[in-house]
């Protein structure tokens, strides 16, 4: 049974919210580096636009999951948005990555990557993407009208 419910609302386990807050806190951290640095984009709306719509996503997705991890996680029920689903799969591209690397990590290291990046791919599959239950939400919507 997808985690989805009928107000559209997610629960995250535990474990899946801490890998997502550190995907959302890299996320930041790439958007910040692809700030445009020359003119004229630096000086434009329009140069910002994408940089700050990412930065936006993650710090609103951060507002609603927490800054900060708590001493013990708990589940989060959230709306879960397309931010929050981006960091999870650049998060699951850099554990598979690590996971493969035998000349910098060890084997438990490669062992501790595959099981963060499994452990979202599974979260992942069980969900249901925001445009999708948007869309099918519209049909039921349209359809009753």
């Amino acid at each position: 049974m997808p985690a989805r419910s009928s107000n559209a609302r997610t629960r995250i386990p535990a474990d899946v919210v801490v890998l997502l807050r550190g995907a959302l806190y890299t996320e930041l951290a790439h958007a910040s580096e692809d700030a445009p640095g020359t003119m004229p984009d630096a000086h434009t709306r329009s140069g910002w636009a994408d940089v700050l719509a990412r930065i936006d996503g993650a710090r609103n997705a951060l507002d609603v999951i927490g800054w900060a991890a708590p001493a013990r996680q708990q589940d989060v029920e959230v709306e879960l948005d397309r931010a929050m689903i981006d960091a999870l799969e650049a998060d699951i591209d850099l554990w598979e990555w690590l996971a493969e690397q035998d000349r910098t990590e060890t084997p438990e290291g490669r062992r501790r990557a595959a099981a963060k990046a499994n452990t979202s791919k599974r979260f992942l599959a069980s969900v249901t993407p925001p445009e999708i239950a948007r869309h099918a939400d519209a049909e039921t919507t349209d359809g009753d009208a």
